[in-house]
């Protein structure tokens, strides 16, 4: 079976991340060919093909192989019985006995006709094995096709009157037949005039069959049975369903017994190269609260002539599994995009809204962004953003708005870097009963412009990094003893770094070094701030494996900013630091700690201790083989002599039928364990049944904070699982049992044995799940 396998060296544009729309084509731009990743057969890659055979004759228009034909190319084996090359449409049909070996697949084929200039496959009476990797992680084994005729356009595979199955055996024990197939890498496989088999025996018959094998599936394609505090006795169930090649869909049906039923879909949909969307409802009448759940997702991308829409929005009812069960909430974003060559346009609106026990509280965001090219590598933007919120209750209504705006343009002035910035804050009113109109929307701008040299000439370059110059108006906002009001004033900015240099001392000893300085003036003199900084660092390497470093940064503004402006706010700094790491044989050790030479001398608060000294933190690890970890934690507090905490990490494993991770913390004040935290998973009975046990115990409450149990018993093609929850101080309490069988052939999700309300379900060292 012909699975096209492609070259290309220069990737085509890729629509915005979680588009459901194909790239959008450039003015000029040839349609790019399929990003499929070319063979490696550990032959030579290239444009030339490198055939042998019995016998070989130039025939018009092209070639004829025949006897023991052999093809290298770009990476592939091609063996046939016979091969032609049709030079005018550059295209080479291989025939009888055909091999084609890719160093990821074999292909088997009585047929295979390749497309040189598109690079895509044709076949008859075709079959290989695709891995994984190469459908869709989501599948749990390699699947294997057989078809009457498979030809791939792009990355989508199609065939027809044929077999797919994940089992490996010469017989499978079950296997799907299909009058047509398609599979979207990644995506789905989509089927129809299906019939279900078990061994070689018809079982059930289907007109349509949808797979979904994205990356990250959202649900079991199997019915799940089980038992929760909050549902009671249920079995939930998704069914995948194609109404048309383009409107693949999953309906999902739940029967729990303390809630109800269940009825959600997840449609999508796809209209030509220019529309696409899903549509997710799911509706419960939960009979335990009273109450109508509705939850639902929209998204809809489209494009209009040289517009990208697209339109997102979510919202649910009386969701049992938000945090306030009795509440609606809706979020709806709509965005517009506009790209010609270096001139992009884009419009943003959106609206986030909550009702939860008689509050309501509502907020519209709204925006334009506008880009333009200048000469000299230059740019020019604009852009306009707004916010208006709502906070509603039975007694008070109160709101802001809150508009700015932003002007920045930038290129090359000579030696420098230009940059002009001007923004506005032009809008803030208060609605209701709000009170007070002063708020800090950032510093105005009115504008600033800032001219920066990154490369230095001469004796100046030798000595500084870069320079900055900077004149600037601005206008902020302040406010002080209830009063509110306004700051005017201009800065002068002059602003360079010295180059960090490493000098080498001799005997493993190194010193680096490096500092900055900045001058800030105001007002043509009426306050004036500079501010100096360096850092320091010696380094010494401690025997083979060890490192010492020993760090001084100081920071210090000198002068000061107008009364109110926070636009220059610069802290102080004076410390040391010592890190320290040494690793060798089986262990490591790090340590690192500092002192504030500072806050060492701030005159002392009555009854607070001055406390200079950083915490001591050292980390020890021991790793006597590669089945056994242990790392401790300790914080020391050095100003009060006193030990902070004291934790403990293990991870220990014999090949694959024993693993045990653990965790505790001890508290040295209370001189007692507060948390011990287990995750055990061995093979349990035979090779073919494994346990998962998951518990984190609280010394300070004296209870347990979650266990859970899951028994799997695996079969060639399929697992049942059996898993027991218990969590009573989470997110919400859930005790319940749950019943669940995966076959290996469909996808499913990642599940945890710690319940669905975000209970932790590991000690922080993985290594089992």
């Amino acid at each position: 079976m012909p699975l096209v396998v492609y070259l290309q060296t220069t990737p085509p544009r890729q629509p915005p991340r979680g588009s459901l729309l194909p790239p959008r084509m450039t003015q000029g731009q040839a349609p790019s060919s399929p990003t499929q990743t070319p063979g490696d057969s550990g032959q030579p890659r290239g444009k030339e093909v490198f055939p042998t055979a019995d016998h070989l004759r130039v025939i018009d228009g092209g070639a004829l192989l025949t006897g023991n034909v052999k093809l290298v190319y770009d990476g592939y084996i091609v063996t046939c019985d016979r091969a032609t090359y049709d030079d005018k449409r550059d295209y080479i049909t291989f025939e009888t006995n055909v091999k084609m070996e890719t160093g990821q697949e074999t292909f088997l084929a009585e047929r295979i006709g390749f497309n040189r200039k598109t690079r895509e496959f044709e076949a008859q009476d075709a079959r290989t094995v695709l891995q994984p990797a190469r459908v869709g992680n989501a599948l749990q084994q390699p699947l294997s096709l057989w078809g009457k005729t498979i030809q791939r356009e792009g990355d989508i595979i199609k065939a027809t009157d044929g077999f797919l199955t994940t089992c490996d055996l010469i017989n499978p024990h079950a296997k799907i037949g299909f009058g047509y197939a398609e599979l979207i890498p990644k995506k789905r496989i989509t089927l129809r005039d299906v019939t279900l088999y078990r061994y070689d025996t018809p079982v059930l018959r289907l007109k349509h069959l949808s797979i979904p094998i994205v990356e990250e599936p959202r649900y079991s394609y199997l019915p799940n049975i089980g038992r929760t505090q909050e549902e009671g006795y249920f079995i939930k169930a998704v069914i995948g369903y194609s109404l048309a090649r383009t409107l693949p869909g999953l309906l999902r049906v739940d029967l729990m017994e303390k809630k109800g039923i269940g009825l959600g879909t997840d449609q999508a949909y796809r209209v030509g190269q220019n529309m696409a969307g899903r549509v997710n409802l799911y509706t419960l009448n939960d009979k335990s609260r009273n109450a109508r759940n509705l939850n639902g997702q929209v998204q809809h991308e489209q494009r209009l002539g040289e517009i990208d829409a697209r339109l997102s929005s979510d919202f649910q009812s009386n969701s049992y599994f938000a945090a306030t069960q009795n509440s609606k909430t809706q979020n709806t974003n709509l965005a517009l995009n506009r790209n010609v060559g270096r001139i992009t346009t884009g419009v943003t609106l959106g609206q986030n809204s909550s009702d939860s026990g008689g509050s309501l509280y509502r907020t519209t965001t709204y925006g334009l962004n506008q880009q333009l090219p200048l000469p000299k590598n230059g740019s020019l933007s604009l852009r306009f953003n707004g916010t208006d919120s709502l906070n509603a209750s039975t007694t008070t209504r109160s709101g802001r708005i809150q508009e700015t705006g932003e002007l920045r343009a930038s290129g090359t002035l000579g030696p420098f870097r230009a940059e002009l910035v001007a923004n506005r804050n032009l809008r803030n009113a208060t609605t209701g009963t709000s009170s007070g109109s002063s708020f800090f929307g950032g510093t105005e701008k009115l504008p600033e412009l800032t001219l920066t040299a990154n490369q230095l000439k001469g004796t100046l370059g030798t000595y500084f990094s870069g320079v900055t110059l900077g004149y600037g108006d601005f206008l902020e906002s302040i406010s002080s003893s209830g009063t509110t009001g306004q700051l005017h004033t201009q800065r002068f900015l002059f602003q360079t770094d010295l180059n960090r240099k490493s000098t080498p001392l001799g005997k493993g000893v190194r010193l680096d070094t490096g500092g900055g300085f900045k001058q800030s003036i105001y007002d043509g003199g009426y306050a004036a701030q500079y501010v100096l900084s360096q850092n320091t660092s010696l380094n010494k390497q401690v025997g083979a494996a060890g490192t010492a470093a020993l760090s001084y940064n100081y920071s210090r503004p000198y002068g000061g900013t107008p009364a109110g402006f926070r636009n220059d706010f610069a802290s102080s700094v004076n410390s040391l630091n010592l890190n320290y790491s040494q690793t060798g044989g089986h262990a490591s050790v790090r340590l690192s700690t500092g002192y504030d030479i500072l806050q060492s001398r701030l005159d002392p608060i009555p009854g607070v201790r001055n406390s200079p000294w950083n915490q001591l933190s050292v980390t020890t690890e021991l790793r006597p083989n590669e089945s056994h970890h242990s790392r401790f934690n300790t914080t020391y507090d050095i100003n009060s002599g006193k030990l902070i905490v004291l934790d403990h990490y293990g991870h220990f494993q014999r090949s694959t039928k024993f693993i045990l991770d653990t965790s505790s913390r001890y508290d040295p004040t209370a001189k007692k364990l507060r948390q011990v935290n287990a995750i055990l998973g061995t093979q349990f009975l035979d090779n073919d049944t494994r346990l998962i046990a998951n518990s984190n115990y609280n010394n300070v409450t004296r209870r347990f904070d979650a266990n859970s149990l899951a028994l799997t018993r695996e079969y060639h093609d399929y697992e049942v699982t059996l898993s027991y929850v218990d969590q009573p101080f989470g997110f919400r309490t859930e005790k319940g049992i749950n019943i669940s069988l995966r076959l290996k052939a469909f996808p499913s999700p990642k599940t945890t044995q710690g319940g669905r309300y975000g209970t932790p379900i590991d000690t922080g060292l993985g290594g089992f799940f």
